[in-house]
């Protein structure tokens, strides 16, 4: 019966390019290619099922939703830190007004004891 050989060793998917274009620039494009046909974990529903349809384009085939995301990933450094400080201002704005309320309470609870005192 017939055996499949391994085609390459080290070059893997730049196998395609042969001996062009350097072995440094290939190497670069072997990284990025491994990111952009990689499945990813879908934000939405946790399946592995996110894979990309175009440039930015990221579908997940478990819930059938379509993101917008990086070229070669499915969300960049960049969009990770935005959303993280993002999170971040709304906790802070958001434990502000709760001190807020607190506050104005507080102080009707004390407008309350000192009128019930001055009877």
């Amino acid at each position: 019966y017939l055996v499949m050989t391994k085609r390459t060793k080290k070059v893997g998917i730049t196998g395609k390019f042969g001996t062009r274009y350097g072995s440094s620039l290939r190497k670069i494009i072997k990284k990025f290619e491994h990111k952009q046909r990689a499945k990813y974990c879908c934000p939405r529903c946790g399946k592995t099922s996110v894979k990309r349809i175009a440039v930015g384009i990221w579908k997940c085939k478990g819930c059938v939703t379509t993101f917008a995301g990086g070229a070669w990933e499915l969300s960049t450094t960049l969009a990770v830190t935005a959303k993280t400080t993002m999170n971040r201002l709304r906790r802070l704005r958001e434990d502000a007004q709760a001190a807020q309320k607190t506050e104005v309470t507080d102080v009707k609870k004390e407008q309350k004891t000192s009128k019930k005192a001055r009877k």
